[in-house]
């Protein structure tokens, strides 16, 4: 589905004289027939026609990382790559809107068989960022979303507001609910052609799974068209919470090399190569759990002031706050990461 090549050429005809609505720094006319629900964090709309359906959101402003480049694919990765496997991903090259950047992202994933489009179009000044999501089932509703972003005016914060920390508002962090699977899932791509990402088929995953015990696995496989072989990692330990810190408490880890299987598919294996210790560390996160409606899944958010071996790096600045997502899976979804065949985890079957 070539959703920018079709729907961003459009204009769209705004009634000037419709009344306004204010969420954080956005202003916007709202969509007609769409019920909106507020959340801690974002402003919600959702429309369903038979089978047809659509849910847009207009997320609270964040500080930004200082470039559009690095908002966007921020904004892309927590918002949308974490929660789902995204196909035909499109980009629009950065352009200039009284005094921001925007950039655009999209693509397209299945939902109970059918067609999902989605479009995040982030806003950027280089202190604070904002952005807009879409998922939608057919192209009327996609249209409607270009209407609400053009529509909108942006109001800028002041200075104290725009230079506050991503993290600083944990007014709204929950200490419940971290039991379960959370991922975070990256498509590999080789460099774009007329601005849209050209995939290898490779990617890189990260899973978390927190049991009830206080018990978690964590498994790391990245399968690259441009290294030979495979790696994997899993790390094992305990996990205490208090107020809005998750502290990882690691007893055990082990990472392998496994050569490709030689059908070539991506979620085979062929034979394991060696085996090396990963870093084990000890990591207290800020963390909040946030339910995204634009996503239909909670969503785990972890902040260190350091990137980690686990989780990575979010920035080569120094003093820079380093935030990863992960989306939580649903019980009917299974783990995108398995574990090679013959390597135990001293977690198998656990529940």
């Amino acid at each position: 589905m070539k959703i920018f090549i079709t729907m961003l050429a459009m204009t769209a005809c705004l009634n000037s004289m419709a009344q306004k609505e204010t969420f954080d720094i956005v202003s916007y006319i709202p969509p007609t027939g769409w019920t909106p629900q507020t959340g801690t964090g974002y402003m919600a709309y959702s429309k369903v026609n038979d089978s047809q359906w659509g849910q847009l959101a207009i997320y609270k402003s964040t500080a930004s990382k200082g470039d559009i480049e690095s908002d966007s694919q921020h904004e892309w990765q927590a918002l949308v790559l974490a929660l789902r496997a995204i196909e035909n991903d499109e980009k629009t090259a950065p352009r200039e809107l009284n005094g921001w950047t925007v950039v655009s992202r999209s693509g397209t994933w299945k939902y109970n068989g059918a067609d999902v489009a989605t479009i995040l179009t982030t806003f950027s000044d280089g202190k604070t960022c904002v952005s807009l999501l879409c998922n939608a089932t057919t192209e009327l509703y996609l249209k409607e979303f270009l209407q609400l972003i053009e529509s909108i005016e942006l109001i800028r914060p002041l200075k104290s507001e725009a230079s506050l920390p991503a993290a600083a508002n944990t007014a709204a962090t929950h200490t419940t609910g971290i039991v379960g699977l959370w991922g975070t899932y990256n498509t590999e791509t080789s460099g774009f052609m007329n601005g849209t990402p050209m995939t290898t088929g490779g990617y890189f995953r990260k899973e978390y799974l927190f049991y009830g015990d206080g018990t978690y696995l964590y498994r790391a496989k990245d399968w690259s068209a441009f290294v030979k072989d495979i790696r994997f990692v899993y790390e094992t330990g305990k996990y205490e919470l208090k107020d809005n810190q998750l502290t990882l408490i690691p007893a055990k880890g082990k990472g392998e090399w496994w050569s490709k299987a030689a059908s070539g598919r991506t979620s085979e294996w062929g034979s394991r190569i060696k085996t090396f210790t990963p870093l084990l560390e000890k990591i207290t996160y800020a963390f909040e759990v946030r339910y995204l409606s634009g996503m239909e899944r909670p969503y785990l958010y972890l902040r260190h002031g350091k990137p980690t071996a686990r989780d990575g790096s979010q920035s080569n600045q120094e003093n820079v706050l380093h935030e990863f997502s992960y989306g939580k899976r649903n019980q009917s979804e299974e783990a995108l990461i398995d574990t090679p065949p013959g390597t135990k985890t001293g977690m198998e079957g656990k529940k």
